[in-house]
């Protein structure tokens, strides 16, 4: 599987990102969540900070100058007023996201981005991916990917 020429460019120049619940959930049941937010800004809006309660401890809170959108249409709103990545599980955030040609990521996106930015070993790597897969509902063809990423990233981390 081919990965797009500019993914390790956009990898390299990421460096805040506003984040969904549903990622923040993946990544804490995985366990790396606490590796990735140290190293990437993370924000989100209220929605998602009550949602995830404590969980959202560290995550720059940011408020939608509309109120009457959905917490997902604030929070692509939010990403988009601040030329940030979008990270989701949710398929209609990462449209909306990619609609509004923004970065897009999941959690196992940033798993391989941990790798690639030298903050876990391989050994890290495989006892997390084995944890998402355990709570993550991708489709083949996204764990695919997955390791199509993963396999560039663990040659770059070599």
């Amino acid at each position: 599987m081919r990965i797009p020429d500019d993914l390790l460019q956009r990898f390299a120049a990421l460096d805040e990102a506003c984040i969904d619940a549903s990622s923040i959930i993946y990544m804490r049941k995985s366990g790396f969540f606490d590796r990735l937010c140290p190293a990437l800004q993370l924000s989100t809006v209220p929605a998602v900070a009550e949602e995830v309660g404590r969980e959202a401890d560290g995550i720059t809170l940011f408020r939608s100058a509309d109120q009457t959108l959905t917490p997902d249409a604030q929070l692509v709103q939010c990403a988009y007023e601040r030329q940030l990545a979008v990270i989701s599980e949710d398929k209609q955030i990462l449209l909306s996201a990619k609609r509004a040609c923004l970065p897009y990521y999941n959690a196992l996106m940033m798993l391989n981005w941990l790798l690639f930015k030298g903050l876990i070993q391989q050994s890290h790597y495989h006892r997390y991916h084995a944890a998402l897969q355990t709570c993550a509902r991708y489709s083949d063809a996204v764990w695919n990917y997955g390791e199509a990423v993963h396999q560039v990233c663990r040659m770059l981390s070599s």
